[in-house]
């Protein structure tokens, strides 16, 4: 499908067909077809918790590292479960290219995924960020953070910081949201979101 340009974004659908079958190798089959995006991130939701991934680009390959091997208890990794998941770059403040995100959700009629993409230079967007439940344990291990939420959730973001680190920020996890504005009629909303990256400040910045 040909890509269609609104405001500051392209929107094109994605072929997410092997997503009912074997999730885990669609994800990396997008990764290897849009290998120049740089795609850096994944946030996946399934019926029985959620899985964070890290790509990786040892010499020329692209890898993705999941979080389930650290929380398997919670972590159930991109199975038959999946119904939602990101998979984006890192667009943190001073990011100076253009970012994308493939959302893909399972609805009443099926897998559906859009992946979208920045107009360069950037425009009719605007960067929030989010603070993510969540204080970090002392587990810390290859790129990823054990995190619990209070309510005996957990999960593990790829991203490290020992507690110690950030004594005064309960909860120093962020996540980093850039929304577009559409214009109908005179009025401007927020039309879409994406995720665009993940980090943890100090107390004294958060």
């Amino acid at each position: 499908m040909t890509p269609s340009v609104v405001r500051g974004y392209t929107a094109s659908d994605v072929d997410c067909r092997s997503l009912t079958g074997d999730p885990r190798a669609a994800v990396e089959a997008w990764l290897a077809e849009h290998k120049a995006i740089g795609f850096k991130s994944l946030l996946a939701w399934s019926s029985d918790g959620v899985t964070w991934g890290r790509v990786d680009r040892p010499e020329s390959r692209v890898e993705l590292v999941t979080s389930e091997w650290l929380l398997p208890d919670a972590s159930p990794g991109l199975t038959e479960t999946l119904t939602e998941l990101r998979l984006f770059t890192d667009d943190l403040p001073g990011c100076k290219t253009p970012g994308a995100e493939i959302h893909a959700w399972k609805g009443s009629m099926g897998w559906r995924a859009r992946l979208i993409q920045d107009i360069w230079p950037r425009n009719h967007c605007r960067d929030t960020v989010q603070i993510a439940f969540g204080k970090g344990e002392d587990t810390c291990a290859n790129g990823f953070t054990l995190v619990s939420e209070g309510r005996g959730l957990k999960h593990a973001p790829p991203i490290e910081w020992p507690q110690q680190v950030y004594p005064q920020s309960p909860q120093p996890l962020r996540l980093h949201v850039r929304e577009y504005f559409h214009i109908d009629d005179g009025i401007t909303r927020v039309g879409l979101s994406r995720l665009g990256g993940l980090s943890a400040f100090r107390g004294d910045a958060s």
